[in-house]
């Protein structure tokens, strides 16, 4: 009774210092506030391109191949590189279980026997006092059960702080791992598009192949008629020469294509992959948020893992603050002990104690105002590498939004071109089978126009492309349902 009444007294005093050792409040960075995008957002919802509205989760049917379904859904399932990142979110789960934990009170029995002999000449026996007729025993054995209790009382909320923090941060690796598979389909929907890109640089090649052979039979037939000499013949050898060498290398990147995408799908490069050939193009639009500049927070799942790591450095500055004030525990035993067995659970048998108990830190050397130097760092490391993020995720919509523009505008004067050109071919080739003009003209056509169809091919494949950057660059339809408290991200 004494004792518990000198701890209650002592409480208000040990309080009253506690303020005295209470930290000064620390520079701290401030969270940005999301970058206006209005003028951008306009621009695109100006475009045929772009419409209003939300981008869909499995965002690649847009591009209407079940093939490339496929390769994602075989991707999603079976990459290592997100099972990594499953692996992360369950050691992050289980990490804020066990500081839940610490909300609770502890409660533990122990059993346990202790046999001992005693030296007849150690200090029990032959020094400790006793009356002649009493005789220390040489041995005994003890027997002990008890139930230990032990509670933590969380005045300051230290541990709900520590809770938040650990919650915080297995959220950030559920955001980190939806950004790995984010980039994951990106990289396949890449793959897929660049080894359809390269066999229709093959194809077009191997039809220029086929037209090159026929004028080099045209040009060796001139030659042994005497109509021409050697030189056109031995030119147009070096042609072919070249436009096979283009054949070759369309055929390893198409190799390396699949050895790639065989790495994306969770398999060695021996895995056979067959996919069929589809002429790139892309013709839907593509759905970008209202308040783009509002909304780019909440669906970039990189900007979440981030921003939940600030939320986690905000409550872990909150956890080293309470390392200021006192520390309140209380423990309880109860049990029963007895040298002879047969008296074990008998009622006189019982023990038990009540053990209240404060810890005041007065001096440690500078190591708590160490600690919350060292959080503050953390919490402005993560709020500085936000920001960051979210400056150049603004700069990347806006970057890819334009470039998917003058892609689009590139393409259409390209078309026209091709067209323009075709017809060019077609003149020229027929006054060359009327006999109105020699060869050259309808050659220079027709080396133009398969220039042309080159560029179509790789103006085609780079609006593909950057149809992929818009949509990573938007969070590929990633929706975040919970946010942070972001008033709250100041540590204070």
């Amino acid at each position: 009774m004494e004792r518990t009444t000198l701890i209650t007294l002592s409480l208000p005093l040990l309080l009253f210092c506690s303020g005295c050792f209470k930290s000064s409040d620390r520079d701290q960075a401030s969270v940005s506030a999301s970058p206006s995008m209005k003028t951008i957002s306009s621009k695109a919802l100006a475009s045929t391109s772009f419409e209003e509205g939300p981008l869909e989760k499995q965002w690649w049917k847009i591009f209407e191949s079940s093939e490339l379904n496929g390769l994602m859904q075989e991707a999603i399932q079976n990459s290592p590189t997100l099972k990594v990142a499953e692996a992360k979110i369950v050691a992050a789960q289980a990490a804020a279980k066990s500081v839940r934990s610490k909300l609770f009170p502890t409660l533990s029995a122990d059993a346990k026997n202790n046999w001992s002999y005693l030296s007849k000449y150690g200090f029990f026996r032959d020094f400790f006092p006793l009356p002649p007729t009493d005789v220390i025993p040489s041995k005994f054995n003890e027997t002990d059960l008890s139930l230990n209790f032990s509670y933590e009382i969380d005045f300051w909320g230290k541990n709900r702080k520590k809770l938040a923090a650990a919650l915080g941060y297995a959220v950030s690796q559920q955001m980190e791992k939806e950004q790995a598979e984010l980039v994951l389909c990106e990289a396949v929907a890449f793959t897929y598009f660049e080894w359809q890109a390269h066999t229709a640089e093959k194809i077009l090649y191997e039809k220029w192949l086929v037209t090159e052979q026929d004028l080099s039979r045209f040009f060796t037939s001139r030659y042994e008629v005497g109509m021409d000499n050697a030189v056109p013949p031995l030119m147009q050898e070096e042609s072919l020469g070249q436009i096979k060498q283009k054949i070759i290398d369309c055929e390893k990147k198409r190799e390396i294509d699949l050895f790639f995408l065989n790495n994306l799908l969770g398999k060695g490069p021996d895995s056979q992959i067959s996919l069929t050939f589809m002429p790139e193009s892309f013709s839907q639009k593509i759905q970008i948020p209202e308040h783009l500049g509002l909304d780019l927070l909440a669906q970039r799942p990189d900007l979440m893992a981030q921003i939940w790591k600030v939320s986690s450095a905000a409550d872990a500055i909150q956890v080293a603050k309470t390392e200021f004030y006192p520390n309140v525990n209380l423990k309880a035993l109860a049990g029963l002990s007895s040298l002879t067995p047969h008296h074990l659970f008998e009622w006189v048998s019982r023990t038990g104690s009540l053990t209240p108990a404060i810890h005041l830190p007065l001096f440690t050397g500078g190591d708590l105002t160490a600690n919350l130097n060292k959080q503050v760092a953390l919490f402005n490391e993560a709020v500085h590498s936000y920001s960051e993020m979210l400056l150049k995720a603004a700069e990347g919509v806006a970057k890819e939004i334009t470039t998917f523009l003058a892609i689009g505008e590139q393409l259409e004067v390209e078309q026209s071109i091709l067209k323009a050109q075709t017809k060019v071919y077609q003149i020229a080739k027929t006054r060359f089978d009327q006999g109105l003009d020699d060869y050259k003209p309808s050659l220079t056509a027709l080396e133009k126009l398969f220039t042309q169809e080159l560029n179509a091919i790789y103006l085609n494949h780079s609006q593909i492309l950057s149809t992929l950057r818009v949509i990573q660059s938007l969070g590929g339809g990633f929706k975040a349902e919970k946010l942070p408290p972001l008033k709250d991200l100041h540590g204070n």
